[in-house]
């Protein structure tokens, strides 16, 4: 396996950085099934990924956390057995997203920890991710701010607030330190 994959939703403000391979860009009408296979397809394709990053929104619905803002009907416990069909061509998934590997308020069948823990189960990847809000900002380069281009910026999320954490697919979670995003290909 080798190469990388971006996964932008973009909800989550800014332009995806140039760090992967392949990028690619989802918002509420990108069905979320079409999503989940069209990268499975791509990672087969490649004979595999070692990485694949994902950057959306993470939400909470009554103080617990209820999933990824990606695609149209989002991707959480309920409908995150779809990744199976990244099983076994993914290596590693990191979830710059807020509070995807959280151990939440209502206990642990509503929690950040569960969702990774089933998504490294149907992934069979190791999956990492922050039990904190995610931080980033957007940055412009000198001719960017000068000529106006890329308004919105380049996503970076520097380093990882709170705990990162790495949930394996044989259940297992462990807390590990990770150096901040990548920032080429």
């Amino acid at each position: 396996m080798s190469g990388r994959m971006l996964l932008h939703d973009r909800r989550l403000e800014g332009n995806p950085p140039s760090i992967a391979d392949n990028t690619y860009q989802v918002d509420a009408n990108t069905s979320t099934r079409h999503m989940v296979d069209w990268v499975g397809t791509y990672a087969r394709g490649r004979g595999g990924l070692d990485e694949l990053i994902i950057m959306c929104h993470g939400y909470y619905d009554h103080l617990s956390f209820s999933g990824l803002q990606l695609g149209d009907s989002n991707l959480t416990i309920t409908n995150g057995v779809l990744t199976t069909a990244w099983n076994p061509s993914i290596r590693k998934i990191y979830l710059y997203s807020c509070g995807a590997g959280d151990e939440g308020f209502m206990g642990p069948a509503e929690s950040g920890r569960r969702f990774c823990s089933d998504l490294a189960g149907w992934t069979g990847a190791n999956v990492y991710a922050a039990d904190a809000l995610q931080w980033y900002r957007l940055e412009r380069s000198l001719m960017q701010r000068i000529f106006g281009t890329n308004q919105a910026g380049t996503i970076n999320f520097r380093s990882w607030e709170g705990q990162v954490y790495r949930f394996s697919p044989e259940g297992t979670i462990t807390a590990v330190t990770l150096a901040a995003q990548p920032t080429s290909r």
